[in-house]
């Protein structure tokens, strides 16, 4: 990840003998002279060594342009003749926070730097790789890195200018600037008079600004170029009113709101957009949204000033404003507008200035100094407008609609320089600015700089949604690995890239910017599914570890292993598959790695439910054994004592049947060797057989 806020080194070290040799006594003063203008523009850093100059910057482009112009102007001043070639000054840029100095700059080596052609600034290694993102090619100029030699790689500029050969990006941009009148305060056509302008036709929901960056370029400027042609006859169909699906579907007429859309925070839309907006933050407030009007008279008197009925516009701003708990800060604003088109400039101004005093919500208050500033710009004001500007960036420095206003007063001023670099910048952040650029006519001055600063921007972010969707393929196709075919995420994913192919193949500004943001979400998205799904890998890999160690416990104990040798084939195999799985299963996975371990669990969880059907034969089996056992002492126990007991009663019925001779037959019976032989026989094979299984029983019942 690239850190912006990390400065750079700017390192120059001069030849003192050759500067001589070129310069004679003048040498001191264009060395010097040199030193002296850099610390204007950088923070010089303390060093030793008498000829090597040390500056930080806060960023390459910053560090270049400051010493290629401070170079310009000390040759100037000592009359420096081209003739005579380079300054016999070397120069090296690292990144000192992000990776160590180069070894041209820890060593006290004259001769090494005389290896370095003069003039030629030389990039560390860290710096060459964030170089794209550092840099602003179109401050710098057009170039190309060379080869790396020593850790240091040059950065060689093109003698020729490729932008003069290119075809202008958008070369309408004049139409809007025809007319005679003075530039439009709604919309900076010079065609008509605010009171006439087409602009009080549209409502917030009518906007073609955030999807005309859609189109391509090619179509977007013939599209422009027709429609200030046709503007009488669409000026009609705005009479009329469009809805948001006509919109969407005439591409012509959403070019022309689109230009009116640069200027829309002026117009009366806009005021009606903001009184009854639900939001409560400026960045919440322009969007394409129905406007829910709570009050009939702020919104009869933007009406009427729509349709010019002027005086009972007034009068019902004014009612407005006499309304207890009213909108008095939006109606005088509302006055405001109505003497603008009455062309009552000090009224106008009057009335803005009462609504900057009442207005106390952020929101309302860079509304306000918005309508001032654009009231100052047009007068001529220019230091009014800035001060207006500036109290916007007071409250939110981060205002985008400012720092463009910031660009737009920088070209009327005639400060080129200043407006370039802002606006390269903006252009950068913001995608809508992209489209207001190429559209504004206020940025006329810039029309060769500008049409490089987009033509840049349009390169840069081309190859940043080409390599964010690379990535994205590489990471989708990786998934193919990570998710089954059935779920829902993996059919989502393929959609989405589906779109962002078809996006790519349209290629328009605002398809490229969209590519670029939506792959970065689709791998977000993609690394956290990952994640997740690591994290149940682990609780299976943990799982199995325990079933394992359960299943192991249960073999180790089990006392008739012999009977089941595919119990002890299948933990083994289950031994190797978990160690195999333990190894494999950390962070880092790619998906075949990943699908070889979830196939690898799912191996192990078929063979973990075939030892448990096993499992469950073998304690039947053990169940049965430990069973037998205890019926085999119990049938003897039970044998032995109910024999002894027979026995026992045999001979004691037997002793009582002696003295009694009318038992004399039930001696007899006892006496007789075949009733003796049955009886033993079902005490032998009956009743303590049954006995033993009753006791067998009982005894499994306790344990």
């Amino acid at each position: 990840m690239v850190d912006h806020y990390h400065e750079v080194l700017l390192a120059v070290q001069a030849d003192p003998a050759r500067g001589e040799e070129m310069l004679a006594a003048k040498w001191p003063e264009f060395f010097y002279g040199l030193r002296a203008l850099l610390r204007d523009d950088g923070r010089e850093q303390e060093e030793d060594r008498e000829n090597l100059l040390l500056f930080r910057f806060p960023n390459p482009t910053k560090a270049l342009t400051s010493f290629f112009a401070r170079l310009k102007q000390v040759k100037q001043r000592v009359g420096w003749d081209q003739t005579r070639g380079e300054a016999p000054l070397r120069l090296v840029l690292c990144l000192p926070d992000l990776e160590p100095l180069p070894e041209l700059l820890t060593t006290a080596d004259p001769e090494a730097w005389q290896q370095l052609p003069p003039e030629v600034p030389h990039l560390s290694r860290k710096l060459k790789e964030q170089w794209r993102q550092l840099s602003d090619s179109s401050r710098i100029g057009f170039h190309t890195l060379g080869d790396e030699e020593d850790g240091l790689s040059p950065l060689l500029f093109s003698e020729e200018k490729p932008r003069q050969q290119r075809p202008p990006l958008f070369p309408h941009r004049h139409l809007p600037r025809r007319g005679n009148s003075p530039p439009c305060f709604y919309c900076s056509q010079t065609n008509h008079e605010p009171a006439s302008c087409p602009a009080k036709m549209l409502t917030m929901q009518t906007q073609g600004l955030p999807t005309v960056g859609y189109l391509p370029l090619e179509e977007l400027a013939q599209r422009f170029a027709e429609a200030m042609g046709r503007q009488q006859d669409l000026d009609n169909l705005l009479l009329t009113g469009i809805s948001p699906g006509q919109l969407r579907q005439d591409n012509l007429l959403r070019v022309y709101l689109s230009y009116y859309d640069l200027n829309k925070v002026f117009q009366p839309r806009f005021l009606a957009g903001i009184a009854f907006s639900p939001h409560s933050h400026w960045d919440e407030l322009g969007r394409p949204e129905a406007t829910s009007a709570d009050n009939s008279s702020l919104f009869m008197g933007l009406d009427c000033l729509r349709v010019g009925q002027y005086r009972q516009a007034d009068d019902l701003f004014i009612n407005e404003s006499r309304r207890p708990r009213g909108k008095q800060l939006y109606a005088a604003i509302g006055r405001a507008l109505v003497a603008l088109e009455q062309n009552r400039l000090q009224d106008m101004a009057h009335y803005l200035a009462n609504a900057l005093k009442m207005a106390i919500a952020n929101k309302d208050r860079i509304y306000v100094c918005l309508l001032l500033y654009r009231h100052y710009l047009l007068q001529g004001d220019f230091w009014k407008a800035a001060h207006s500007l500036d109290n916007i960036l007071a409250i939110d420095r981060e205002c985008a609609e400012a720092i463009y206003r910031q660009i737009q007063l920088a070209v009327a001023e005639d400060s080129l320089h200043e407006a370039l670099h802002r606006l390269s910048s903006l252009v950068a952040e913001e995608k809508l600015y992209f489209i207001h650029v190429l559209m504004d006519p206020e940025l006329l001055p810039l029309q060769d700089d500008i049409d490089n600063i987009l033509h840049n921007r349009l390169q840069n972010q081309r190859q940043e949604a080409e390599e964010n969707l690379a990535q994205t393929r590489a990471v989708a196709e990786e998934m193919e690995h990570w998710l089954e075919p059935e779920e829902p995420a993996l059919k989502e994913l393929r959609d989405d890239l589906a779109l962002l192919e078809q996006q790519w193949q349209q290629g328009s500004y605002y398809d490229l910017v969209d590519v670029a943001v939506k792959s970065k979400r689709i791998n977000q998205r993609c690394y956290r599914l990952q994640e997740a799904r690591i994290d149940a890998l682990q609780e299976r890999i943990i799982a199995a570890g325990k079933r394992l160690t359960s299943f192991k416990n249960f073999w180790q104990s089990y006392p008739h292993t012999s009977f089941f040798p595919e119990f002890g084939e299948t933990l083994k195999s289950l031994h190797e598959l978990t160690t195999k799985t333990d190894r494999g299963g950390q962070k880092n996975l790619t998906g075949a790695s990943y699908r070889a371990l979830v196939e690898a669990l799912d191996e192990s969880e078929e063979k973990f439910n075939r030892l448990k059907e096993l499992t469950v034969k073998m304690v039947w089996v053990r169940n049965l054994f430990k069973g037998g056992k205890q019926f085999i002492r119990s049938l003897v126990a039970a044998e032995l004592a109910l024999i002894s007991l027979t026995l026992v009663l045999l001979a004691t019925l037997l002793l009582l049947s002696a003295d009694s001779p009318a038992a004399s037959g039930l001696a007899e019976v006892l006496r007789d060797q075949a009733v003796q032989k049955r009886l033993l026989t079902t005490v032998t094979l009956i009743l303590a057989p049954f006995a033993a299984l009753i006791h067998t029983l009982w005894r499994s019942l306790e344990q």
